[in-house]
């Protein structure tokens, strides 16, 4: 497979990635202790074989794509909305904002005739 310039890959095969402790950033009770960890930019030189293409093509436009400073904000901006949500059930205003979020952030996808018919 040929990869072209500015594509997007998934690394199939890691090297060993070197970084620096930034701090602690939570205790988990499952997972222990997160750290921040920084890790400079940095260019590798990798096998095609540890290369896999990122299939983008059913991507929705309208959804920002994770990770990137749109999500992040909206994420961050969906914490607050489904605390309001949470704080109030009946409230329609705030269940249609918490769909609306979601819906966004890529978490709910549309039922298929297909799926609605075996539920």
């Amino acid at each position: 497979m040929a990869f072209q310039p500015g594509q997007e890959v998934r690394v199939k095969n890691t090297q060993h990635i070197i970084g620096k402790i930034v701090r602690l950033r939570d205790s988990d009770p499952i997972e222990g202790d997160l750290y921040l960890v920084k890790i400079e930019p940095r260019t590798l030189v990798l096998k095609v074989s540890s290369l896999e293409a990122i299939d983008d093509s059913g991507a929705d436009p309208k959804r920002p794509k994770p990770g990137t400073p749109e999500w992040i904000a909206e994420a961050q901006r969906a914490v607050s909305i489904l605390q309001a949500a949470l704080n109030n059930p009946e409230d329609p205003i705030a269940r249609k904002a918490m769909v609306e979020t979601l819906d966004k952030l890529g978490f709910l996808m549309p039922i298929t005739s297909d799926e609605a018919a075996t539920h």
